[in-house]
């Protein structure tokens, strides 16, 4: 990035270096390159995975600090503002902002039949296998009883 500051693939490296930060669990290099990525390239296809990340993020620190929780769920739903068809994380933001969000006097229920039905296409054939660990994850947050590696 210092050598060629001109290159026009800026985004891609950004997207790639915080994916490699994360192999080596280096959670803040991982935020702050997905944070760069979203203020220096708002148009790159990479930016809805770069919100789906700090989702997860929150959503693994809710595990032990339920404060993140809302965090996880605004980071989800900022995802599926882009366009599903260039968005390889709408299907399991969908999945992931039912999950999250409490029904109340306002809100209704979760209701998981968008999630489900985006799933079932067969571009969006991965959200299924996450999804399970979400659900995993999800159960043992919302049982108060998580505890992932300290997160």
């Amino acid at each position: 990035l210092d050598i060629a500051p001109n290159y026009g693939k800026r985004d891609d490296v950004l997207y790639y270096m915080a994916i490699e930060h994360g192999f080596r669990s280096d959670l803040r290099q991982v935020r702050e390159r997905m944070f760069e990525l979203i203020n220096d390239h708002p148009t790159s296809a990479h930016v809805p995975l770069a919100y789906f990340t700090f989702g997860e993020l929150f959503r693994f620190e809710a595990l032990t600090d339920r404060s993140k929780a809302p965090l996880a769920l605004a980071a989800f739903k900022e995802v599926t503002r882009y366009p599903q068809s260039q968005n390889r994380a709408h299907c399991l933001s969908l999945e992931r902002i039912a999950r999250l969000s409490a029904p109340s006097a306002q809100h209704p229920a979760p209701n998981y039949d968008e999630a489900a039905a985006c799933a079932r296409y067969p571009s969006n054939a991965n959200a299924a296998g996450s999804a399970n660990d979400a659900q995993r994850v999800d159960a043992e947050v919302e049982a108060g009883r998580a505890d992932v590696d300290g997160r």
